[in-house]
């Protein structure tokens, strides 16, 4: 981690870490990831109308940075602003997956403002907001009401 950045960088100088924002942040889910899911939804809201560009953005981040630190949430709050000005300063709608509902709740915590006057909903897919129950059933032994979750204790 860089003392002054916040950020994590390579340890090798002839490597650059960065998050590609080329078809307006829309890239890294369409082509990078093409496997995915996201490439589906991309396709899907283009085929329902939506505009890289005009009403359909994307924000790709290095899920290593540290969400919290000032840089990364002006990146964020930039492209929320220009999805707004570019869709015609109307309320825009925030999608976002996993690790991505936990960047946007920091988001709300350090920009509550933004958030009322930019955004008219949120809807999270598959967010770890209390983390993974099985997890905590191995770290606290709750075993969710269902004997042998995990594994036969014999």
């Amino acid at each position: 981690i860089n003392p002054e950045t916040w950020d994590y960088e390579s340890l090798m100088n002839e490597f650059k870490i960065f998050s590609p924002q080329k078809n307006s942040g829309l890239w890294t889910r369409e082509y990078l990831v093409y496997k995915l899911p996201h490439h589906d939804l991309v396709q899907l809201l283009k085929n329902n109308g939506y505009v890289p560009g005009v009403n359909l953005f994307g924000f790709p981040y290095d899920w290593r940075q540290f969400f919290a630190t000032p840089q990364f949430q002006s990146q964020l709050l930039n492209r929320i602003n220009e999805a707004y000005e570019k869709s015609g300063n109307r309320k825009i709608d925030i999608i976002t997956h996993s690790l991505g509902g936990i960047v946007f709740k920091i988001f709300c915590v350090f920009h509550p403002d933004a958030v009322n006057k930019y955004v008219r909903r949120w809807i999270s897919i598959a967010c770890p907001f209390n983390g993974a129950r099985i997890l905590q059933s191995l770290v606290f032994g709750h075993n969710l009401g269902v004997s042998n979750v995990i594994a036969d204790p014999k």
